[in-house]
């Protein structure tokens, strides 16, 4: 066992970011192979956001199912669960809501709307908020980001050790709900 896993007495993750990486890879290709075969394909390859942040979405709620079986954690995972008005969580696992982006954040004012997400999600609902991208380039946004959720709450799978960071802080959380029960 790794030293960092005796100190922190943690169990490890069962997956890492570069195999989170190649999971969404290979299933981003299967689904576009897919969506060829369809009857009324003529001819132009699929390549849509919306495809690849599903394809995403469902990567890492299948990455956390896995984690949460290895663990002998019990949850209740939904999707797309109302915030308030059209404002959706990707996932909720118990009452812990979790953002996921495939590309990180689009303009200066998303730390601001996730922000609000976040006080909505506890404030009109009593859940905690996550933030998890695959990667954020713009130094500005990953800074806004973390600073608006606090780095506590914000996970770039671009950043080694982050999923594991994020695997253990839901774990934390679900803990104190009171509402995750061993297997």
């Amino acid at each position: 066992m790794p030293n960092d896993e005796i100190q922190s007495n943690r169990p490890m993750t069962v997956y890492t970011e570069r195999q989170i990486e190649r999971l969404f890879d290979s299933s981003y290709e299967r689904a576009v192979r897919a969506l060829t075969r369809l009857p009324v394909y003529c001819g132009t390859k699929p390549a849509f956001g919306q495809l690849t942040g599903w394809v995403y979405e469902q990567t890492i709620q299948h990455c956390i199912r896995r984690e949460l079986k290895a663990h002998k954690i019990k949850a209740e995972i939904t999707e797309h669960d109302n915030l308030r008005g059209r404002a959706k969580a990707d996932l909720k696992v118990n009452d812990v809501a979790i953002e996921i982006k495939h590309s990180g954040l689009f303009g200066s004012e998303d730390a601001d709307k996730y922000k609000e997400y976040m006080e909505a999600a506890s404030a009109k609902k009593g859940w905690r908020y996550l933030f998890v991208t695959r990667r954020e380039s713009y130094a500005p946004y990953r800074t806004g980001i973390a600073n608006a959720l606090g780095t506590e709450n914000v996970f770039f799978l671009d950043t080694e050790g982050d999923w594991k960071r994020f695997m253990h802080r839901l774990e934390e959380l679900l803990a104190n709900s009171g509402q995750s029960t061993e297997q």
